[in-house]
């Protein structure tokens, strides 16, 4: 039986706390590839309000998706040094902006969100 299971049977499911605003979220661990430090992100002319830009990282471009931005947390005041939390959603990975990376937590199963 793999973790993830573990964590279904007990009916817990293991998280990364992250805080965007002044709100806590949690990202299901399952698709959290690694935490990365504040990086300079190169912008793309054109994208939505949300895409921050793209990240080069290990050989690899990684489009990064501003969190507050996407919530519309419209008063947001983007930290000096924010994390980016890579993502891997199906084959991709993608880069989420959060004002804090905190710590992993264990929540109840009944409680996340597909």
């Amino acid at each position: 039986m793999t973790g993830n299971s573990v964590n279904n049977v007990l009916g817990r499911q293991l998280a990364l706390a992250v805080r965007i605003g002044g709100n806590l979220h949690a990202l299901p661990i399952d698709m959290v590839e690694e935490v990365l430090p504040a990086l300079p992100i190169e912008t793309i002319p054109q994208c939505p309000a949300f895409v921050r830009g793209v990240v080069f990282v290990r050989g690899h471009l990684i489009p990064v998706l501003d969190a507050a931005e996407r919530l519309r947390l419209r008063d947001h005041v983007r930290p000096a040094e924010p994390h980016i939390v890579c993502l891997r959603i199906g084959s991709r990975l993608v880069g989420l902006e959060v004002d804090e990376a905190i710590d992993l937590i264990e929540i109840p199963s009944s409680t996340a969100l597909p």
